[in-house]
């Protein structure tokens, strides 16, 4: 105020303008702001790492273990929606989970090294030990064999947790597809997959191969199926409201597909189109 009372009178009027932001922006840039998006719950996956889950205290608790360098979590994102998902680093939140999920690695040997020293291992077995079920994926198939053994020179040799008679090779090349396949007749707990169809992909340095009797739960050595533990080398079983279901009893009311939409029409609603397109050079 005291400012103010000190500046000529058009300094003053000046001063005191109200303005919106993208025309101040344009007084201090010369550039146009062409929109200003709306904040959007917009459910999306995060682009890197987790944000903690809403809280569901009546829904199934799924406890992912998120070691160091765990893969791929934006596929537990729908997941989200109808269960209480935790992501856990303590041995101690294992045992609140109903469904207990060991995720994808970017370095297998090295988070297999920290699920034993944080005591997580020991954790994961007495889960299994006590009818849990356990969910692996990928680098978490991979952990649950009995040895790994580095071939190509990308991830280390290391001995697995010895749950599944399988043993797993890595080698330089990463295999990298689309895959669409069908789950074979399950035992329980996991036969409400049974038949059900998977649009999933692979992406994987590693091969594992059975060294014992094993149960397939996918064909072409995808999955394999012992008890209360489901291991599979697809990512993408969360993003198929059918496989949800099948999992934890729930359907997520709303898809990947209706989430960017949502996007795509605050967009339309936000933004100049016209002019954005004129500036791209876009007729």
């Amino acid at each position: 105020m005291n400012v103010l009372l000190h500046r000529k009178p058009h300094e003053r009027a000046q001063a005191c303008r109200t303005v919106s932001a993208p025309e101040r922006l344009n007084e201090l840039t010369g550039i146009a702001t062409l929109g200003v998006l709306p904040w959007l719950a917009h459910g999306l996956p995060d682009e890197d790492g987790v944000a903690a889950p809403q809280s569901r205290n009546q829904a199934p608790t799924v406890a992912i273990v998120c070691y160091p360098t765990a893969s791929n979590l934006d596929e537990f994102k729908q997941l989200e929606q109808v269960a209480d998902v935790r992501y856990v680093v303590h041995a101690s939140d294992v045992e609140r989970g109903e469904l207990v999920i060991l995720p994808g690695s970017k370095h297998v040997a090295a988070d297999l090294a920290w699920l034993r020293e944080s005591g997580l291992a020991a954790a994961v077995r007495a889960h299994v030990a006590a009818n849990g079920r356990l969910l692996a994926i990928c680098g978490g198939l991979q952990m649950l064999g009995e040895r790994l053994t580095d071939c190509g020179g990308v991830d280390g040799d290391a001995v697995g947790l010895g749950l599944l008679p399988l043993e797993t090779s890595f080698y330089a090349e990463k295999e990298t597809r689309q895959t669409a396949t069908r789950f074979l007749q399950l035992p329980p707990p996991w036969q409400q997959l049974s038949t059900l169809t998977v649009d999933g992909y692979e992406i994987h340095h590693g091969r594992s191969h059975a060294t014992g009797s094993v149960t397939a739960a996918l064909p072409d050595g995808l999955g394999y199926v012992s008890g209360h533990i489901l291991a599979v080398y697809l990512h993408g079983l969360f993003e198929q409201p059918a496989l949800v279901e099948a999992l934890v009893a729930g359907v997520p009311p709303r898809s990947l597909e209706a989430a960017f939409e949502l996007l795509a029409d605050a967009v339309e609603a936000s933004v100049d189109i016209p002019s954005l397109l004129d500036k791209a050079g876009v007729s």
